[in-house]
């Protein structure tokens, strides 16, 4: 008869241990650096974000209205240029979208902000910035974006997302 409780409570521990490690948080896939493809709304063609501590590099698609241009924003200032003859310094607020992602994915990895889960979402309020993270937990992938902050607010669907490496150009830089 004792071994009956026993029983019992090492099958509610195994449940229980099944049950908590297959969770986590989709947070965890979008650690920098990493490259990241989306289109935003509705659209056909998107951007690729390449995301670091220190700097945001986006590259349009080729159908994009935008493309050939290329977006840099950091600490020191914004840039936007077209080629390698052609470069100039862009406001903050020029390319609100993908400001507002890059935002988003370094508040996320700054923050120890754990969200609200509601059934393939996580909702984060960080910074006055609330951030929505769309996963598939069957392919266990991050599949949408959303950012609202000062009442504008951004839908992206995520084409790719890869953990990104700098590659050197043989002088020591990247």
């Amino acid at each position: 008869m004792k071994k009956l409780p026993v029983f019992v409570f090492l099958c509610i521990f195994a449940i229980s241990l099944t049950s908590c490690g297959g969770r986590h948080d989709p947070k965890d896939k979008l650690s920098i650096p990493l490259s990241i493809t989306v289109t935003q709304g509705d659209a056909s063609s998107g951007f690729t974000a390449i995301i670091s501590d220190d700097l945001s590099e986006i590259r349009f698609e080729s159908e994009h209205i935008f493309s050939g241009t290329v977006l840099r924003f950091s600490e020191n200032g914004n840039t936007a240029s077209v080629g390698e003859l052609f470069t100039r310094e862009v406001k903050d607020g020029c390319f609100p979208a993908q400001e507002a992602l890059c935002k988003a994915i370094r508040l996320l990895n700054t923050s120890e902000e754990k969200g609200e889960s509601v059934e393939n979402r996580i909702k984060y309020t960080i910074d006055e910035m609330t951030i929505i993270v769309y996963y598939d937990k069957d392919s266990d992938a991050v599949i949408g974006i959303e950012t609202e902050e000062s009442g504008r607010r951004f839908d992206f669907r995520v084409v790719s997302l890869t953990p990104y490496e700098a590659q050197s150009n043989g002088a020591g830089q990247s």
